[in-house]
């Protein structure tokens, strides 16, 4: 957690608690850290050790399974299905920007979308479910009637 969002967090629980004309320095300082640790014991802040981290993505288990796109002016719309690891197949919907300076393609955040982006990538989205029906439901739950 970063220091300001760390702080941001934890000063509402603090104010009020403690008077500076009430202790020296180093008393108020080890007040304040039995209290902080106090505080994040209560909120679960550390239920995991801080040497223990999550699974790192492994582009290699991303397997791409169908994918298609449509390209406007200057945007590129494209839906695709993954499979991590052979887990359950997922759709994405990304956007690709051209760069005026170089001319490639560069991603960028899907964000909004026009009528006419909408109205172009609902096919796309029907064939993929097609796809994600028909083709090898790897690890994926029965659909329920």
């Amino acid at each position: 957690m970063r220091l300001r969002a760390w702080w941001a967090y934890i000063y509402p629980t603090i104010v009020g608690r403690f008077k500076p004309t009430d202790f020296s320095d180093s008393l108020l300082l080890k007040g304040l850290l039995r209290l902080v640790k106090q505080h994040c014991n209560s909120q679960h802040i550390y239920s995991t050790p801080v040497h223990v981290t999550a699974m790192a993505f492994d582009k290699s288990l991303d397997k791409e399974l169908f994918s298609e796109s449509v390209t406007f002016d200057a945007t590129k719309l494209t839906v695709s299905v993954f499979s991590y690891n052979g887990g359950r197949q997922k759709l994405q919907i990304s956007r690709e920007n051209i760069d005026t300076t170089s001319g490639d393609w560069k991603f960028a955040k899907l964000g909004r979308m026009l009528r006419e982006e909408v109205e172009a990538v609902l096919p796309l989205m029907q064939k993929a479910i097609q796809h994600m029906d028909g083709i090898g439901r790897l690890n994926s739950a029965p659909r329920s009637a």
